[in-house]
């Protein structure tokens, strides 16, 4: 038997007494403009700690309400991996052997091009000696006689497949790291801020060579 789930479909809008508090809080927060004493400090403060609860209160209402939602959507999305989880695989296997084969051919294109180019450039280089021979023995504006145009290998430019779309796609590895411009090497932010974590647990200032630390006071709130 399925499970019929029923929820209202406004319900953080009806909290009445929780939106009274909102707009008493956001009065106080408009009221603070400047924070340059101690007494304002410990004002704004207190409506940070009202603003950040009553936040969190909030947050408990929809959890509350979508928890129910969520792990039926959980169930179900589960249950949909289960059972395309064969068709993946096979659709993995099987696009790896088609994107091997389109390498294979857009390679093997690749070098007729570049055998084709070269053969061009052969022609050309044997046109411009007979032309040459031709002036010496006859006089400059000797005409030559014209081969025979040869039928050119038509070359597509790209692989392609019926019922498919054959896309170039690009990977890469740095092999020398020295070599690699400077705008292509991204500081791991992750690092030199468990860097700066452990500098705190140990009562130090972070220090990295070629890095500024700067140091900014955040005041959080109490529950």
């Amino acid at each position: 038997m399925s499970e019929v789930i029923q929820f209202d479909a406004n319900p953080l809008a009806k909290k009445e007494e929780w939106i009274a508090d909102k707009e008493a809080a956001l009065d106080n927060a408009a009221l603070i403009q400047v924070v340059d004493t101690k007494e304002r400090a410990e004002c704004s403060v207190g409506v940070q700690n009202t603003i950040r609860k009553l936040i969190k209160d909030l947050e408990k209402e929809r959890l509350a309400v979508t928890r129910p939602i969520d792990a039926f959507k959980k169930t179900i999305t589960d249950q949909e991996k289960e059972l395309v989880a064969d068709l993946k695989a096979e659709q993995a296997r099987i696009k790896s052997l088609n994107d091997a084969f389109a390498t294979q051919q857009a390679a093997e294109l690749e070098r007729k091009r570049i055998a084709q180019a070269e053969e061009d450039c052969r022609r050309q280089q044997e046109e411009m000696q007979r032309q040459m021979q031709a002036e010496e023995a006859f006089g400059p504006g000797a005409v030559i006689a014209q081969d025979e145009p040869e039928t050119r290998e038509y070359i597509p430019e790209k692989v392609k497949f019926a019922g498919g779309t054959v896309r170039k796609k690009w990977s890469f590895r740095a092999v020398r790291l020295e070599e690699i411009p400077r705008q292509f090497l991204i500081l791991d932010e992750a690092k030199v801020r468990a860097h700066i974590k452990y500098c705190e647990s140990m009562g130090v200032d972070p220090e990295i060579q070629g890095i500024r630390f700067e140091a900014t006071m955040s005041v959080g709130g109490r529950a």
